[in-house]
């Protein structure tokens, strides 16, 4: 229970009067009765037996404060914390008056104050228990809060957590997925190189087993051994001094005959260069070509020194505009190969131009060391007595190859296909590529493979197609084989060869020269 001080406290009474007091012992608060006298009689006082159970009932000492000796005088009080005397009224009152005697107390009244003042703590300290469960329940919600916030956080940051580690282990694996699947690749492809190469190797051992075996047949039969080359050389060189007994000197000797084949030759001479990538013009020219050759059929003489000619003029075309337009072999080809089946004595007067000038056709080589042997390998002086340079002689002969290869590989005309045997057929390519690789190392040049990669831009692509494994295992031989075997030399023919080859095997095609058009 509470009690205001302004109740307690008698701010009057300054002297040192004795006091009687309510209350005693040191744990009740001890209350002021009013001032006596020496002489006065203490009267008793009995309450109310109801009254006095209802005291006991309410527990009044356990509801009021305790307060270690606690002894306030009623009649005077002094402000300590101002250090003044403050003037406290006197509440009068039932309980308390200094200046009246204590009567007898009325007990429902004493009752009714008792129970006003429990009423009032009770709901002052109702309201202030409503007041910290309410502080205490927002301070309960704040933490729910914070807490739920921190959790949501919390949650937040392990979501996020787990996302980064999820999106990391996902880069792992696929950065791990992607190093697998590279070293696997990387390991197929070499497998299939390893094997590849070991099928190579085979097929090469193979093609040497059989070429060795062709070389040992070819010495026992002496097909394609290079004493019966020279002799083919030999009775070329023979036809063409036959030629000039027996055609051009005759002609020489006729000045009328000599004059009329002069017409003929000047008007022949420029169709020649007349030739393009058009098929209509090859027709025409071919078609004014046969007229000027028939009108002189009747005359065996001038009928074979025209052809003579046909076959040199063919030639000297290759020689300078093949070798520096290799493409246009093709018309010059197509034009050679119609007038060869037209007219089949064209053949021997040709072929002998053919070597004479470009002897590698045949697979004929020896030695330059001499002059016999610059003259047979088709050497050119020029007025001061000097041999061509190297370049010139290799772009010279090249032309002739590149025009010989594609004849060789070009289909006759429908109509003749049946009836007509090919002048210079494939096979003629199959020789010149076998006796090359048949050659002893030793005697192999720059100008051996130069003339090969003018062979391979102008017929490899058909030889192949033609003679399928067969013809690769050939087109190996001397482009790869062949090549390593003079290694050391470090020629510049051999070097392009082996950039075909390489092309080749890249791109699984083999370039070639573009068709005539119409």
């Amino acid at each position: 229970m509470r009690f205001a001080i302004d109740e307690l406290l008698d701010a009057i009474d300054e002297a040192e009067v004795k006091q009687t007091y309510i209350g005693h012992g040191a744990d009740v608060l001890q209350m002021k009765l009013g001032n006596r006298r020496p002489n006065d009689v203490d009267e008793p006082v009995e309450l109310d037996a109801s009254l006095q159970r209802h005291l006991e009932d309410l527990h009044i000492s356990d509801k009021i404060p305790k307060f270690e000796q606690l002894r306030i005088p009623l009649g005077s009080f002094r402000n300590t914390r101002a250090h003044r005397r403050v003037s406290i009224p006197v509440i009068n009152d039932d309980l308390v008056d200094e200046n009246k005697q204590l009567s007898k107390p009325n007990a429902t009244q004493l009752m009714m104050m008792l129970k006003d003042k429990m009423a009032e703590l009770e709901r002052a300290n109702t309201a202030h228990v409503q007041n910290v469960l309410k502080t205490k329940k927002m301070a309960e919600i704040k933490l729910a809060r914070q807490e739920e916030e921190q959790l949501r956080r919390a949650a937040e940051e392990r979501k996020k957590r787990e996302e980064e580690q999820r999106l990391k282990e996902a880069e792992r694996k696929k950065v791990l997925a992607e190093e697998s699947e590279r070293k696997r690749r990387l390991k197929e492809e070499a497998d299939k190189k390893q094997k590849e190469q070991l099928r190579m190797e085979q097929e090469h051992q193979e093609a040497l087993r059989k070429t060795r075996a062709q070389e040992e047949k070819k010495k026992k039969h002496g097909v394609t051994n290079f004493e019966s080359i020279e002799v083919e050389f030999l009775n070329v060189m023979q036809k063409i001094r036959d030629i000039k007994r027996d055609i051009v000197n005759p002609v020489k000797k006729d000045r009328e005959l000599e004059k009329l084949l002069g017409t003929q030759k000047r008007k022949i001479n420029p169709k020649f260069g007349q030739l393009t990538n058009s098929l209509s013009q090859l027709q025409q020219i071919r078609k004014e070509l046969i007229r000027l050759i028939d009108e002189i059929k009747n005359n065996n003489l001038a009928y074979n020194w025209i052809l003579n000619f046909v076959a040199k003029a063919v030639v000297s075309q290759a020689e300078t505009e093949v070798r520096v337009k290799p493409e246009s072999a093709l018309p010059l080809a197509n034009l050679t190969l119609s007038l060869l089946v037209k007219y089949p004595d064209l053949y021997e007067l040709l072929m002998a131009r053919f070597i004479k000038k470009c002897p590698y056709v045949i697979g004929y080589m020896c030695g330059i060391d001499t002059e016999e042997g610059r003259l047979r390998m088709g050497w050119k002086r020029s007025v001061d007595g000097k041999w061509e340079d190297d370049i010139s002689y290799n772009e010279r002969l090249g032309g002739i190859m590149t025009l010989y290869a594609v004849i060789s590989r070009l289909p006759l005309a429908p109509e003749f296909i049946s009836n007509t045997e090919h002048p210079l057929p494939l096979s003629c390519s199959w020789k010149i590529l076998a006796r090359f690789a048949n050659k002893p190392i030793i005697y192999l040049t720059n100008t051996e493979f130069i003339l090969l990669g003018y062979w391979w831009d102008a017929a490899a692509a058909q030889f192949l197609q033609r003679y399928g494994n067969q013809g690769s295992k050939l087109l190996n031989l001397v482009a790869s084989d062949l090549t390593a075997e003079v290694a050391a030399h470090k020629y510049v023919g051999a070097a392009r060869l082996r950039i075909l080859l390489e092309d080749w095997k890249q791109t699984g095609r083999i370039k070639t020269f573009p068709e005539m058009v119409t």
